[in-house]
């Protein structure tokens, strides 16, 4: 019974209210853009996007082959990349994506089905900074690492390790990198997975050995040159003008800018009837759209995470969501979402430690996923697994020392009592 009242102790919920725009007569503020469209001979569109009113791109950013299908997309800010970047084969298949920051690749990159040998896809996996190579990059000949370095800033990294593979996924061989950013060989080993020393002293075979991973690092990719284009343009007027809602006090209650229909962009701020900012928002056409933050009247955080075209997508955090009455603790829930529903882990945390783990899969319990739960001194109380109809099942249970007590599929009262209070903790996750 001490288990189950200590799971159930923080069971308290709020709700949240989120009005729309009125009307509003302040001054109005205009963003004049055109839309920017070039064509292959045949008349089939090429590249497609928007350009400001000083000639830069900005916006999402298409390009097409001459079938019509689509190559190419990337987001620009002010004229370069900036954000995520997809090219496609004409087949529709992903061949590369990765990040752009500020005009600079930076991040990893995966390059997929990159070339073809002896009819064999081979990867790239990529990390940039600065639009240079840094970091770690792997080449895959179809599942299996073929050759690994790692590179500072475009050049190959002083002291770090390089591998190479057989065919059969095998270490053929490895060594380092020397202060002249040359490699050096360290281990060779045969097919079969042994050293050979017989190879290492073949200084025929190191030179090629050298040589094939000098040629490989020269074939990574690089920033290639940002899009050159030429504009043919119909004018498009976007208006924006500032909202204002007010209390019957006269106090302002939420503040932001509306478009043409009457609907939130950009930053919205609501605040209590005391004037506290109590929530700020990025908002596209009407709906939250990045990240939200949501305040106490104190100014604390109480919950924050991001929007995705108006749901909420990766992880969320809700501080001191509710109280242990029992322990005079607060819980705090770390909730993972996809699509605006549950999906991946969440923990709720009893003060600083864990009270209950849980995997969602769409929405619902994931199936043949762990959950756990633990006593308000971080003990392990029990923990169990979900079924494929997306019911708890419980595999052990445990005293507050840490001491197994009971086994698992004991069919007594407490422990279908125990199950059900786990249900119930998952349905209080915030939706």
């Amino acid at each position: 019974m001490r288990l189950r009242t200590s799971i159930l102790g923080f069971l308290t919920f709020f709700i949240l209210h989120i009005c729309y725009p009125q009307e509003t007569k302040e001054k109005i503020r205009y963003i004049e853009v055109e839309s920017y469209t070039e064509y292959y001979k045949g008349g089939v569109v090429k590249k497609k996007g928007t350009k400001n009113a000083s000639g830069q791109l900005i916006g999402d950013f298409k390009s097409y082959y001459p079938s019509g299908k689509i190559s190419a997309e990337v987001r620009y800010v002010k004229g370069v990349p900036h954000g995520q970047c997809t090219h496609y084969a004409e087949n529709g298949a992903i061949s590369a994506e990765g990040s752009y920051v500020k005009g600079n690749k930076d991040g990893l990159w995966t390059y997929k089905n990159y070339m073809q040998l002896n009819g064999v896809q081979y990867h790239f996996a990529v990390n940039y900074k600065n639009g240079h190579l840094h970091g770690e990059t792997i080449l895959y000949r179809g599942k299996q690492k073929n050759r690994v370095v790692n590179a500072s800033y475009g050049k190959l990294a002083v002291n770090s390790k390089w591998e190479m593979y057989y065919d059969n996924g095998n270490l053929g061989a490895f060594g380092g990198v020397d202060g002249k950013h040359q490699f050096t060989l360290d281990t060779v080993y045969d097919a079969d997975g042994q050293v050979s020393a017989t190879l290492k002293n073949d200084g025929q075979t190191v030179n090629s050995l050298l040589k094939v991973m000098g040629d490989f690092f020269s074939s990574i990719p690089i920033q290639e040159n940002r899009i050159k284009t030429k504009l043919a343009y119909n004018r498009v007027v976007f208006k924006q003008e500032p909202h204002m809602e007010y209390y019957p006090s006269g106090k302002v209650h939420k503040k932001g800018f509306v478009n043409a229909n009457n609907q939130f962009v950009d930053t919205l701020e609501v605040f209590s009837t005391a004037g506290t900012l109590i929530m700020k928002a990025v908002y596209d056409d009407g709906v939250p759209d990045g990240q939200c933050v949501h305040y106490k009247e104190d100014g604390s955080v109480s919950m924050e995470g991001q929007y995705l075209k108006g749901k909420k997508d990766g992880l969320w955090k809700y501080h001191n969501y509710a109280m242990d009455k029992d322990n005079n603790v607060p819980f705090h829930f770390s909730v993972m979402y996809q699509n605006g529903v549950l999906h991946g882990q969440t923990i709720i945390y009893r003060g600083e430690h864990k009270s209950q783990v849980f995997e969602a899969y769409m929405g619902n319990p994931g199936i043949r996923k762990k959950w756990e739960t633990y006593y308000s001194n971080g003990e392990l109380a029990a923990y169990g697994y979900i079924n494929e109809d997306h019911q708890f099942t419980l595999h052990g249970v445990y005293d507050e020392k840490g001491k197994f007590s009971r086994a698992s599929g004991s069919e007594t009262e407490s422990n279908f009592a125990l199950l059900k209070t786990m249900r119930q903790v998952f349905n209080s996750i915030p939706k």
